[in-house]
């Protein structure tokens, strides 16, 4: 608060002025409010001091939450000093004048003793209808913050159902802050939450059912196998199953606990190839993906030749990091059925994807991944 103070002289009183002890009663048009100094060193400190608690009782009454400290700084006009005072304060960080307080008393007491000391006393008075208007400011400045809360829990609520609760945590963190500025209590128009009471409420419920996801989270993995025989899934549905089975057995060995929805094969392959990791992940702390095809080579002498090829990439969600990835390998698998000569090469590759991944999961996670 900056304050420019006049005053237009300066009397000499012995005890406390009447006014003082009985200030006037607040009107319809005015308000007053009191300040005193005691044992100043200075005029003018005493005078300052007893302005800046003055002021300090009008802040309380209106209950402005004031955000930098009383300054105080004289102006001399002519030889003479300006009653009026300008005061600016910050309500939720918007800067509102104080228009028209004005000094209508200020007594100044010198104590006796060789070393002077100075008590002072203000009775400063203030239109009520700027009360009103700065008391109108504080509420634009509470309903702001309260839809801000309110879009805040919107957004956090969104991001959990996306499988991102630590996101959503900062979320419902940053509502229930904005919360926190509000002078009491605001009415919210909204069908679930009628005040920022119940709002906050339950933010502080979501907050700690996010976190408790984004613990699970953390000891979760998405896995996504895919293998195809000449490009058709539905083909090697037995051998992905059973590589499934394994990956489960894997990462169960690890502590942690493998799920299979959540990610599409467009977020499968965008993994694969070192893309970013989609946005739903069903609130998994890693995903594990693991692609194969086994594809018809040729035939020699009544044998069916396959060859089939494949890869792994393992990924650690929150800073989309790859922890472990690589080709799979070329595996060659031969029969007098096609079909199965394509089976026998992709159980081939299983059995390596078994080895190659569960190397990487040891690695990964014995190095504190987890």
């Amino acid at each position: 608060m900056v304050l420019c103070l006049g005053l237009a002289g300066q009397a000499r009183a012995e005890g406390l002025p009447a006014w003082f002890d009985h200030p006037p009663a607040h009107t319809a048009e005015t308000l007053y409010f009191t300040g005193d100094a005691s044992g100043a060193d200075r005029p003018e400190d005493a005078r300052d001091l007893a302005v800046q608690r003055a002021l300090a009782n009008a802040v309380s009454f209106f209950q402005v939450k004031v955000q930098s400290e009383l300054v105080t700084r004289e102006e001399e006009v002519n030889g003479r000093y300006s009653s009026s005072i300008r005061a600016s304060v910050r309500v939720a960080g918007e800067e509102v004048e104080l228009r028209e307080v004005r000094v209508e008393r200020f007594v100044l007491e010198e104590r006796a003793g060789a070393r002077k000391r100075y008590d002072g006393y203000v009775l400063l008075s203030y239109p009520r209808v700027e009360y009103e208007r700065v008391v109108a400011t504080q509420r634009r400045a509470d309903t702001s913050l309260a839809e801000r809360s309110l879009a805040l829990f919107r957004e956090g609520s969104r991001l959990r159902r996306d499988g991102r609760p630590g996101e959503a945590a900062d979320r419902f963190r940053e509502g229930r802050d904005a919360i926190k500025r509000l002078r009491g209590t605001t009415r919210l128009a909204d069908p679930d939450f009628g005040t920022t009471e119940a709002l906050d409420a339950a933010l502080g419920a979501a907050i700690e059912e996010a976190r408790t996801e984004g613990k699970a989270a953390q000891r979760t993995v998405l896995v996504r196998v895919e293998l195809t025989l000449d490009g058709n899934p539905a083909l090697s549905r037995r051998t992905a199953g059973e590589l499934r089975s394994d990956i489960d057995s894997l990462v169960a060995a690890h502590g942690l606990t493998a799920v299979h929805d959540g990610l599409d094969d467009a977020g499968a392959r965008s993994v694969a190839a070192g893309g970013a990791a989609p946005a739903s992940r069903a609130g998994a702390g890693y995903l594990l993906v693991i692609l194969g095809d086994a594809e018809f080579v040729s035939q020699d002498q009544g044998q069916f030749i396959a060859h089939a090829t494949g890869s792994y990439t393992l990924v650690e969600t929150a800073s989309g990091r790859v922890l472990a990835g690589g080709d799979l390998g070329q595996f060659k698998g031969g029969h007098v059925r096609r079909a199965d000569a394509c089976e026998k090469a992709l159980a081939r590759l299983r059995e390596q994807a078994r080895q190659d991944v569960g190397a990487a999961l040891a690695k990964a996670f014995a190095a504190g991944a987890k």
